[in-house]
């Protein structure tokens, strides 16, 4: 086998740090498009069908990339200290990292055993590997710290798809755990909507820093979050308009809310809806 990547951990990491710490797929997926967000990304998007054949989920974003030294450095190394390396913002949006601690990525072998990376910077071609976590197990049982190496498998030139594009990462998650999948496609929209308020980008142009979430080629968008009809009042402070929008767009629509009046002062913005019922 090919030692072009190496991954270096123990088996107590990979179970407490990846197969044990999360328990369902909204959190795993979270961790790919905030690594999307902390890659400039313009657009992020989920490819969720764990019911079709024997399942898979794909993210796929159109981010800066990475090269065969920046895979085994920054995404194979468990616990890349990004912020200790490289600041608290990315490159070219200036964006403020979502990614805190290096270990997302362990995340994705609490729903899948076979994980397919592949990422391509800008003028350089694509590159990849996958992890097959029966391997890895087997690789990491060592009682030698200095043995405990596993080395993805690369990918060929003629398997990888990122070729044609600019830039960007792909990961593919096939062979997926039945238990940590269960959750509904309306559910994984709306935990993904709660868990980024960054939802308002999406209608900047590309080059002022648009972010989109895509699930299965519908937008993820505010009203994706369920609880937006079910406020009374609600405080935000800064010019920052979201909620606004979404009050104009329940005026429109049938739903609970009547009606919202929002209210502006120097430092405070104050959305008032009323309501047809309790």
């Amino acid at each position: 086998m090919s030692d072009e990547y190496t991954l270096t951990v123990d088996m107590a990491t990979v179970d407490s740090l990846g197969r044990n710490l999360y328990s369902n797929a909204a959190a795993v997926l979270s961790e790919f498009v905030a690594n999307a967000w902390d890659a400039d990304a313009n657009n992020v998007s989920i490819d969720y069908k764990p019911d079709e054949g024997s399942g898979s989920i794909t993210i796929t974003d159109d981010g800066c990339g990475m090269d065969t030294d920046t895979l085994n450095s920054r995404f194979l190394t468990v616990g890349y200290q990004k912020r200790k390396r490289e600041g608290d913002e990315s490159f070219r949006f200036h964006r403020k990292y979502m990614g805190r601690k290096g270990i997302g990525k362990l995340s994705a072998f609490s729903l899948a055993d076979i994980m397919q990376v592949e990422s391509k910077r800008e003028g350089a071609e694509a590159r990849g590997f996958t992890i097959d976590v029966a391997r890895l197990d087997e690789a990491i049982k060592s009682s030698d710290p200095n043995e405990r190496q596993y080395h993805p498998a690369p990918i060929s030139r003629d398997g990888l798809t990122l070729n044609d594009c600019e830039h960007g990462t792909k990961i593919v998650l096939t062979s997926l755990r039945r238990k940590r999948i269960g959750l509904t496609l309306e559910a994984l929209r709306r935990r993904i909507a709660r868990r980024f308020d960054v939802l308002d980008l999406a209608d900047k142009s590309e080059e002022e820093g648009a972010f989109r979430i895509v699930i299965n080629g519908k937008p993820v968008t505010y009203e994706d979050r369920g609880d937006l009809q079910r406020l009374e009042h609600i405080w935000y402070l800064g010019n920052f308009s979201p909620l606004e929008r979404a009050a104009e767009q329940h005026k429109s629509r049938t739903s609970p809310c009547r009606g919202c009046v929002v209210r502006r002062t120097s430092w405070l913005e104050v959305v008032r809806m009323d309501w047809n019922g309790p």
